[in-house]
């Protein structure tokens, strides 16, 4: 029961987040853009809370599912037309339409739309910089064994399962099981001293990763002889320009993925293409909110 408690509690959080950033976007973008902001709301009615402030009312309100943004002119006329009905001058309605949002020219109206896109783009780009820029123990690398191929290098000096080589020639490579194993197999041929945790002992380990052509490839051979698992996670930053540079590369990169994806998803809908996967919906995602926080 407190499973499922937490899962729908960190689905709200998640989606409260990203519709909150989203809606933000096209306030700030109307705002400085002139737009008559009449409400912007955390949650959907009914209202449980408000203020105003500077001709907008903040409103806290009951439903907690993200929020809103209320601007004068979203649907075309209607807001002139109560006016009128309200029994303002003709003059007077033209001045606060002024500031409607159906009366801007149409590219600062897709800019206003466009914003809360950007936001959450902007939002995806600060959460991945906030990763890369985390400290990583880089005296302690991810790979461990979990294969070990007979007859082998690795075999012949002895090691094991469940060891984790964590440098090579005393380099760490920054915890990174990529550059380590690319770094071995540069050296077919050559002695490598490999480091090694053995539960709580540190081994000094030398062997000759072996020289291969592409029948051993196509075998699957390797180097070593050894298969691994890891726990790689994007490359630690140097600074903070560097978070941020590593921060907008992932984001970007899902935002060119995830085009690409819900148009295959599409297609094998239609039957155009096999193997789409299943399409989620918010009631979808839910559960696996629950499992990534």
């Amino acid at each position: 029961m407190m499973g499922v408690v937490g899962t729908v509690l960190a689905f709200v959080v998640v989606l409260v987040i990203l519709v909150l950033v989203h809606e933000l976007g096209h306030f700030v973008a109307a705002k400085l853009s002139g737009i008559t902001v009449q409400e912007f709301g955390i949650g959907f009615p009914p209202r449980i809370a408000s203020i105003t402030w500077h001709g907008t009312r903040y409103s806290i309100n009951a439903v907690p599912l993200g929020g809103f943004v209320k601007m004068l002119g979203e649907d075309g006329e209607g807001d002139a037309e109560r006016m009128r009905g309200r029994g303002l001058s003709p003059a007077a309605v033209e001045r606060a339409m002024a500031g409607a949002f159906n009366r801007k020219p149409i590219w600062l109206r897709i800019v206003v739309l466009v914003a809360g896109v950007a936001m959450n783009f902007l939002l995806a780009v600060v959460l991945f910089a906030g990763v890369a820029g985390q400290p990583r123990p880089n005296q302690v690398g991810p790979l461990t064994i979990s294969v070990i191929q007979q007859p082998s290098p690795a075999k012949e000096e002895g090691l094991r399962v469940g060891d984790r080589i964590v440098a090579a020639d005393g380099q760490s490579f920054g915890g990174r099981s990529i550059e380590l194993t690319q770094y071995i197999a540069s050296h077919a041929g050559q002695v490598v001293t490999l480091t090694v945790d053995r539960g709580e002992r540190r081994l000094e380990i030398n062997l000759t990763p072996r020289v291969l052509n592409d029948a051993d490839r196509a075998s699957g051979k390797g180097p070593v002889g050894i298969e691994w698992t890891s726990q790689d996670g994007p490359a630690p930053a140097s600074n903070p320009l560097d978070a941020i540079g590593k921060g907008f590369d992932a984001a970007a990169t899902i935002a060119v993925q995830i085009p690409g994806a819900l148009g295959h998803t599409v297609l094998g809908l239609i039957g155009v293409v096999p193997n789409t996967g299943e399409a989620w919906g918010p009631i979808g995602i839910a559960p696996v909110t629950g499992y990534v926080l």
